[in-house]
């Protein structure tokens, strides 16, 4: 393995130039995974209240719909009952599956991403800091 210190001044300018440019890639992509996780954050709210309003409805229909087996309504009207029932389920499954809703496993992993992403900037960083103290 070649020493810094054993490199030549052009060897070592260039190896600055790489360095920076791989830090800089790295800081525009930390930037752009926690723009797109801030945006999902950002709609977390409409969610949320998405979710809950759905929930409620379920439940609302739940009840309306023991109501009926309570009163002996006829299967057809249970029927209907128990597709609206279903169809406002799947509401709620496809809100709790689609890539806007934030689960706790996904703000872990975001912030263990950037915690990689800053160990990655850090080494860069000290490597650059390195080479400018030879090339001076």
């Amino acid at each position: 393995m070649i020493e810094l210190n054993e490199m030549t001044q052009e060897e070592l300018r260039i190896l600055h130039g790489h360095w920076v440019s791989d830090q800089n890639e790295i800081k525009r992509e930390k930037k752009a995974k926690d723009d797109r996780f801030n945006a999902r954050l950002n709609t977390q709210g409409e969610t949320d209240s998405a979710q809950e309003a759905l929930e409620l409805r379920i439940a609302n229909a739940q009840t309306v719909y023991d109501d009926m087996v309570g009163a002996g309504v006829g299967q057809a009207s249970l029927d209907l009952q128990q597709e609206a029932i279903d169809a406002l389920r799947a509401d709620l499954d496809a809100l709790l599956y689609s890539t806007s809703y934030l689960t706790h496993q996904d703000q872990r992993l975001h912030l263990m991403a950037q915690a990689e992403f800053q160990f990655a900037i850090d080494e860069r960083a000290a490597r650059i800091t390195e080479i400018e103290a030879l090339l001076t």
